[in-house]
């Protein structure tokens, strides 16, 4: 193929990163609702706050984290090794708290182990992004519980407006996270461009020039709000997730050779819908 060629099929609709995004967003929306309806049958309160049994969640996250953070600070940690323990431990964090959600506690302290372990050892794309895909519900899962409805939708529209300078090519959030990329941690979804390299090796995966990378906030943040619709009905959550498909699908569809700030697209189809239901409910 010539390079006008290659430009045009840059240029063109990319199936592969479509369809794959948006088959991961429905996966979480499906495990989101799922865990919704789980507790909504378990307790009769409304998401305004955690349930009592998972409030140590909260303090063993404060805990690790501030430790982290201190060793962080008097560099008693590679900074390597400092990354990889905080995404590690919080995604573990998220995992563990999905499955507490919806299994009983032993089970749920060995499932979200199990899954830690696999993608530590099995170092390929698909169990990797399991791992991010499950952990983010998780996070976004707790975000729901313990904001209000305000408070998610001004961080989210925050956020968003900050990814406008922040995540364009060359802003902060993309440089540090090409930074951390060339370290060899991946710090969220794996998007390829190709099925074969689904379940490539991770690394091999992730350096591939028509392969993208989706930060872990760009997935929390719009499940939160996902969380928060499902809670006064799976109707809302819905449509509230037909928002977030068609920015994700829009996304993917441009392929690695044209970037963009992933959180504004989202921020916009999860925000503008949930803020009629909040209006008029």
């Amino acid at each position: 193929m010539n390079q006008a060629g290659k430009n045009q099929e840059r240029a063109g609709w990319h199936w592969v990163p479509a369809i794959y995004l948006i088959a991961a967003y429905s996966v979480m929306t499906g495990l989101v609702m799922l865990a919704v309806e789980t507790v909504k049958r378990q307790t009769s309160a409304v998401m305004t706050g955690l349930p009592e049994e998972l409030l140590p969640w909260h303090g063993l996250a404060l805990v690790v984290t501030g430790v982290l953070v201190i060793a962080l600070l008097m560099r008693k940690l590679k900074a390597r090794a400092a990354w990889e323990l905080i995404l590690g431990i919080a995604l573990f964090l998220g995992v563990w708290f999905y499955a507490m959600l919806i299994l009983p506690m032993a089970w749920a302290l060995a499932a979200a182990s199990a899954l830690t372990i696999l993608q530590a050892t099995v170092r390929r794309a698909l169990i990797h992004n399991v791992f991010i895909l499950a952990g983010a519900v998780g996070v976004a899962l707790n975000l729901a519980f313990a904001l209000s409805d305000k408070t998610i939708i001004v961080i989210l529209v925050g956020l968003a407006i900050y990814d406008i300078f922040a995540g364009r090519p060359g802003g902060v959030a993309a440089e540090f996270a090409a930074s951390l990329v060339h370290r060899g941690i991946i710090p969220g979804l794996i998007v390829p461009d190709r099925w074969r390299d689904v379940v490539a090796d991770i690394h091999a995966a992730i350096r591939r020039a028509d392969a993208s990378l989706l930060g872990v906030g760009d997935l929390i943040l719009p499940l939160a709000v996902v969380a928060r619709a499902a809670a006064y009905g799976s109707g809302r959550a819905l449509i509230v997730a037909a928002g977030i498909l068609a920015a994700a699908g829009w996304l993917g569809s441009r392929g690695a050779g044209r970037p963009f700030p992933a959180l504004i697209p989202l921020a916009a189809g999860s925000v503008i819908p949930y803020l009629f239901f909040v209006i008029f409910k």
